[in-house]
C-alpha cells in the first residue's frame, strides 16, 4: 500500500512464512537485496532446528545458482530443470505445484506443539526464560504489570498455556507471538534500528494489553 515501508513488509513476511519459495532466475541472483537480505533470512530460518520454516528453490530460468547458500536444497521442478527449458511449460509448472502441495500436506499432518506450563521440555520452558503462570491462576492484572516490566514473552507463554482461552482470543495471542518472534529475530541479526525496534515492541505490548482487557 502507498506509504508503507516495503523493506519492513518483506522482512515481516519472511519471518512469518511457513514455506519460503525462491523464484530463481538471473535477475533474482543479480539482486543485491535478494542475496544479502532475502536469501540470508530464508536460510537462517531453514537451518534453525527450532524453526518450522522450509525453503524451496524453484528454478525459473537457466542461471548459475549452484554456488549459492540454497544450492544444497532440493529444487523444483524435477531434476532442477529450469521451467523455461521444458518443452511444455504447463507440465513444468504442474510439477512445481505438485511438489509444493506435497510439502504443504506434510506440514499440515505434522502436529504443532503448544506451550504448556507443566512440561519442562515444552517450547514454553525452552523458549521463555522463566516458566509461565499456571493457567488456573491466570491473573490479567498481574499479566499487565509483567508487560510493563518488560516480560512480554512470559505473558505470551502464560496466555498460550491457558487451555480455556477462547479460540478467537488464542488466535490473537498467536499473532502477537509471531510478531514478537519476528522482532527478536530482527534484533538478533541487527536489521532494525533502536527506534523501529522500540516502536514494534510498543505495538506488540499494546496489542497484548487490549487482549487482556477483553478477557478481564
Amino acid at each position: 500500500m502507498a506509504g508503507e515501508e516495503w523493506n519492513h513488509q518483506i522482512k515481516d513476511a519472511l519471518y512469518e512464512a511457513d514455506i519460503i519459495i525462491l523464484l530463481v532466475s538471473p535477475n533474482f541472483l543479480a539482486s543485491r537485496y535478494v542475496r544479502e537480505q532475502e536469501i540470508k533470512i530464508a536460510m537462517e530460518r531453514h537451518t534453525n532446528p527450532s524453526d518450522p520454516a522450509v525453503v524451496v528453490p524453484v528454478i525459473i530460468r537457466p542461471c548459475d545458482w549452484k554456488d549459492n547458500a540454497f544450492s544444497r536444497l532440493q529444487a523444483l521442478p524435477k531434476n532442477s530443470k529450469p521451467i523455461t527449458s521444458w518443452s511444455n511449460h504447463d507440465e513444468a509448472m504442474l510439477d512445481v505445484v505438485s511438489g509444493i502441495k506435497k510439502l504443504v500436506m506434510r506440514k499440515k499432518d505434522t502436529p504443532s506443539i503448544q506451550p504448556t506450563a507443566s512440561a519442562t521440555s515444552s517450547p514454553a520452558t525452552s523458549y521463555f526464560s522463566t516458566p509461565p503462570l499456571e493457567p488456573k491462576h491466570l491473573d490479567t492484572a498481574k499479566l499487565k504489570k509483567m508487560i510493563g516490566a518488560g516480560k512480554t514473552k512470559n505473558v505470551i507463554a502464560t496466555l498460550l498455556a491457558d487451555q480455556n482461552l477462547d479460540g478467537m482470543v488464542r488466535n490473537q495471542v498467536i499473532m502477537m507471538d509471531q510478531k514478537f518472534r519476528t522482532l527478536q529475530n530482527e534484533k538478533l541479526i541487527g536489521i532494525l534500528s533502536d527506534e523501529n525496534a522500540n516502536r514494534k515492541s510498543a505495538q506488540i505490548n499494546y496489542g497484548l494489553l487490549q487482549i487482556l482487557d477483553n478477557i478481564s
